[in-house]
């Protein structure tokens, strides 16, 4: 998992960097395809370079925070994701357009995504200490097979993995309508 989360943030950063150096380059052709007037052409480049600064940080971390996710650390993800988008941007806007009219609105994706991308930074340094970047011992399928096995003086009839969390149930006998009764819960082990 951590060889592909570090392949997909490699590749979208190199395309990010590549669409970078092309729309800084070709600013005014890009802008010149929709727009014929000189005076808009030029502005629109300027908003263009301005805005494309913020792609390579954009790339990192939006992968960060779906991982987040994907691991379960929603707390993490929740204040990256409203780091981006809400508490920081609206106010940055109106502070950027009073200092900087006109360009200062264009600089504002690349404040929030850097200080996003800061925080899941020091995220994945907590991720670390805890051990969830490290190669896990074993799958969810193996130990929900382990715990079937230890189970097995339980009567346990259905093991049922739910993300990361393992449901033990026993189907109640002499029971006509076949009532599973919970044995227990765990999490599977990384």
């Amino acid at each position: 998992r951590r060889d592909a989360l570090r392949v997909g943030c490699t590749i979208s950063l190199g395309f990010c960097l590549i669409t970078l150096v092309v729309f800084e380059v070709f600013a005014p052709q890009c802008t010149a395809l929709f727009i014929d007037d000189p005076d808009t052409i030029r502005y629109g480049a300027a908003f263009l370079r301005r805005l494309m600064v913020s792609m390579p940080f954009m790339s990192l971390c939006y992968p960060l925070i779906i991982h987040f996710q994907a691991i379960g650390k929603v707390r993490q993800s929740l204040i990256c994701s409203i780091l981006r988008k809400g508490v920081l941007d609206i106010p940055l806007l109106f502070l950027m357009d009073r200092l900087f009219p006109l360009y200062g609105c264009m600089w504002v994706q690349t404040m929030v995504d850097v200080i996003s991308l800061t925080a899941v930074i020091y995220f994945c340094r907590g991720l670390k200490k805890e051990g969830f970047n490290r190669k896990s011992k074993g799958t969810a399928v193996s130990n929900v097979i382990q715990l079937r096995e230890t189970c097995h003086s339980e009567a346990v009839t259905d093991v049922t993995a739910v993300g990361i969390r393992i449901v033990l149930t026993k189907t109640t006998t002499g029971s006509a309508s076949g009532k599973k009764e919970l044995i227990g819960r765990g999490k599977v082990d990384k």
